[in-house]
């Protein structure tokens, strides 16, 4: 299967990067090849950085935020957090309310999410955050089904009761681990490369 990321050294896309590789798929990302998390990318062989105006086909395209690049043709998009890409045939929209992991924009009490700040010790944080992780072994599990809904509403296990969300629709992310061992995992991360931090 050819995949392509798009925004691919974004901090998430960074994280399905990984994973995909983890996983022997063969990976071209679409970003800064400049940027930090660009030097931990180009270091594996069945990665490789593509132009925008790429023209290959892929089997499938990951789109992290408000990428609106309509030169991808892929048999299906995955869209993580859509905005503004109407243009985009064979999308699956994938809406999730709060990830959280290494290299994301954050300080030693929580992180940046739509411009608000979020503790680790919140109300907040503690029923809606998925670890990016968590997420990402999950996308590997979409990949392999042959249909997905045009709409995917991924929730943390702890808040199955919001009743905005149709149950056809929803995927629901257990936590393996208590979430205390995965906030120490992201501040050991942290400390350990904090300057190339934003």
């Amino acid at each position: 299967m050819s995949i392509l990321v798009d925004n691919c050294n974004h901090w998430i896309g960074f994280h399905i990067v990984d994973e995909l590789l983890e996983n022997s798929y063969t990976v071209d990302g679409i970003g800064d090849e400049d940027s930090v998390l660009a030097m931990f990318l180009g270091r594996n062989s069945s990665f490789n950085f593509v132009k925008p105006d790429v023209k290959k086909h892929y089997d499938t395209a990951i789109i992290i935020g408000d990428q609106s690049n309509t030169g991808i043709k892929s048999g299906q998009s995955l869209i993580i957090n859509p905005v503004l890409v109407d243009r985009v045939e064979n999308r699956v929209e994938i809406n999730v309310p709060l990830l959280f992991g290494e290299w994301m924009p954050m300080n030693e009490k929580g992180f940046y999410y739509n411009n608000t700040f979020i503790t680790f010790d919140s109300d907040f944080f503690q029923t809606e955050a998925i670890y990016i992780k968590d997420f990402t072994k999950g996308l590997m599990q979409w990949l392999k089904m042959k249909e997905l809904p045009s709409t995917l509403e991924v929730r943390s296990e702890k808040n199955k009761d919001n009743q905005h969300v149709k149950l056809e629709n929803a995927v629901y992310i257990r936590d393996n681990r208590p979430m205390e061992e995965k906030v120490k995992s992201v501040l050991e991360h942290y400390y350990l490369y904090k300057k190339f931090y934003k």
